[in-house]
This record gives C-alpha cells, sequence and structure tokens, in this order.
C-alpha cells in the first residue's frame, strides 16, 4: 500500500496510497484510515498524508493530551490530567492541583480555580463553599462569599474568623464592631 518510497531498495514509506496513511513513525507499513483505531486519538497533519497520536510528546506540544484533533492542540486530558483554563493549552495532573481548583460541573474536562465560582474565593471545597479568601477578604458567615474587610456593615467574630452583617444581628445597624456593638445606624434611625 506504499505509494512511493525513499529508496527503492530501502523500507521507508514516504507516502501512501489513497485511503492509506503513515501513523506516527511507522514508515514500513501504511494503515487503512478505518483501522486507526481510536481515530480521535490521532491528528492528520497540514499534508493529511500522516496520522499522529495526540498522546506522543514528539508530536503534540501539550504534554498528557488523550485527544486532539489537529497539531498542538488538546480536547481531552489523559486519566487524570485536567485542563485549569478556557485555552485547554496544558494537562495538569489532578491530584497537584490542591484546594485552589475544583471540577467544572458545565465541562467535566475542565477544572477552575475557586475565585471562577466564588469572587474572591481564594481554597473551596465545591462551587458554592469558599474556605478561604484572598487578601484584603474575609469569609462571609455561610461560607458563600467573600466580604471585603474594609466594607462597613460587617463584622469579625474573633471566634470563628468568619464575618457576619451588622443588620442581621441589630436591627438598623450600618456599622459595627460585634454582634452586640452598633457604632451607627442606617438612615432614619438613631441609636438608643
Amino acid at each position: 500500500n506504499c505509494k512511493e518510497c525513499e529508496k527503492e531498495e530501502d523500507l521507508k514509506c514516504l507516502k501512501c496510497n489513497d485511503n492509506y496513511f503513515i501513523v506516527d513513525e511507522d514508515y514500513i507499513n501504511c494503515t487503512l484510515e478505518s483501522e486507526i483505531v481510536p481515530i480521535d486519538e490521532y491528528y492528520l497533519n497540514e499534508n493529511r498524508d500522516h496520522y499522529y497520536s495526540c498522546k506522543n510528546s514528539k508530536y503534540n506540544s501539550i504534554q498528557n493530551c488523550l485527544k486532539c484533533n489537529k497539531r498542538n492542540s488538546c480536547s481531552l486530558c489523559q486519566d487524570n490530567f485536567t485542563f485549569i483554563s478556557d485555552t485547554k493549552s496544558s494537562c495538569v495532573k489532578i491530584e497537584d492541583l490542591g484546594n485552589d481548583y475544583i471540577p467544572d460541573l458545565n465541562d467535566n474536562s475542565m477544572y477552575r480555580k475557586c475565585n471562577y465560582f466564588i469572587q474572591n474565593c481564594d481554597t473551596c471545597s465545591s462551587k458554592d463553599t469558599c474556605l478561604s479568601c484572598q487578601t484584603q477578604f474575609g469569609l462571609y458567615n455561610d461560607k458563600s462569599f467573600c466580604v471585603n474587610i474594609n466594607e462597613e456593615g460587617f463584622y469579625k467574630n474573633p471566634i470563628n474568623n468568619l464575618y457576619y452583617l451588622c443588620n442581621s444581628t441589630i436591627n438598623n445597624c450600618q456599622k459595627c464592631t460585634s454582634s452586640n456593638n452598633c457604632n451607627y445606624c442606617i438612615d432614619g434611625y438613631i441609636r438608643i
């Protein structure tokens, strides 16, 4: 099934007959396209005469890639690896991510940083639960968001280090230092 060899006595095939292809570095055999299985783990070169494995780092700069459709691209990482950005430009070992990243339920091939789901969140256990916030932010008491520590209307509980809304513990309180100490009230109300 070889159409053109390097030299007549050499077994290295340079070009295959129609519907046959060179696969990776196998220049001896020409393979029928239907026999390249699974086909989505290979990509066809620009000359449309050679298939390369997505897994082989010699042909694909994205390490730990399982499926691709062109050189230096990846559509799915190998087992225990994941993408960590929309560009899908690298496959990273999942166990190395720690609590900075969690699975994106809308794209099961992707892990995202916690602050993608919860603004200013540094580490999280789910898309709804933050464990720690970025600098200048504190964790709200239900762990659903991060509070700017300089923002009025919240106070920090020194026992659990979580932030609470002043108005939730003292009615009509705008700024407070604790659950029972209001500094000043919202407009239209006075401290008694």
